[in-house]
């Protein structure tokens, strides 16, 4: 085991507080602006000089991003426009706020287009699959209620 002088610990433990006082006031926003169709993102104290992306983890369906502007740190703001590529579809796009390989924001969005190919954020609405889930275990709860009273029954 490698032991530290006070000088090189103290040095790391200021680094680390420097670092994580860095990364916790970093604020960050991220919305789809259905009128303009462009995504709208913005970065709050940021570190001087630093370069933040908006990095897209998943696009799906009729979702078609530009290409992202870089921000530049402390405080910037930028928007990217959004297209449709297929009218009344359903996608999601899901895009994080980066600064090299640190991440510090993650944003999803479901999103359908109309017929003119306009998109709109969809409400996130549960498939079949969950609901049929849901409806099984409110019918095994049913089921072991009336078994619970019949044996009560049973025994008085």
């Amino acid at each position: 085991m490698t032991r530290c002088t006070r000088f090189t610990c103290l040095l790391a433990l200021a680094v680390l507080l420097v670092a994580q006082a860095a990364t916790a006031e970093i604020v960050t926003t991220c919305v789809f602006n259905e009128s303009n169709q462009t995504l709208d993102y913005s970065i709050t104290g940021g570190g001087s000089g630093l370069i933040y992306t908006l990095s897209v983890v998943e696009a799906t369906g009729p979702i078609d991003l530009g290409s992202p502007p870089e921000l530049t740190g402390p405080d910037d703001a930028a928007v990217v426009a959004v297209g449709c590529t297929q009218a009344e579809y359903y996608g999601h796009l899901h895009v994080d706020i980066c600064q090299g390989t640190l991440c510090f924001a993650s944003y999803e969005f479901d999103m359908r287009s109309d017929v003119s190919c306009d998109l709109y954020e969809a409400a996130n609405v549960p498939s079949y699959s969950t609901w049929s889930v849901v409806g099984l275990l409110i019918l095994l709860f049913a089921v072991g209620v009336v078994v619970i009273r019949r044996r009560h029954a049973m025994s008085h």
